[in-house]
């Protein structure tokens, strides 16, 4: 439960070039707002599934949609005023149509 959440320290390595357009910051938030989100609740979704990370399932799209979220905020603190599209392609995966905010799926 998040009142017992202790606080976390990562240590983070990377060989991937910075500031050349790979998405790899929103990558990292994304990874890390699924382990939080994984920390701090095992959620229900809409259809009464339990979603969690030892699910072999991908997690339904209420949890993808606030791990996204969490990681857009991620990016944010990074970046100042990022677009939404990398955290977004790297939460849902394949192709997506990312225009004024909005995703649709392609």
């Amino acid at each position: 439960d998040a009142k017992n959440l202790q606080g976390w320290h990562l240590d983070v390595t990377s060989r991937l070039p910075t500031g050349c357009g790979l998405g790899s910051s929103a990558a990292f938030c994304v990874c890390v707002a699924a382990a939080m989100f994984a920390a701090v609740t095992v959620p229900k979704c809409a259809h009464g599934v339990t979603c969690s990370s030892t699910s072999s399932q991908r997690p339904c799209s209420e949890v993808l949609d606030a791990i996204n979220r969490w990681a857009y905020q991620g990016e944010r603190l990074l970046h100042g005023n990022p677009s939404g599209v990398d955290n977004t392609v790297s939460t849902y995966g394949g192709i997506i149509r990312f225009k004024g905010g909005s995703m649709s799926v392609i």
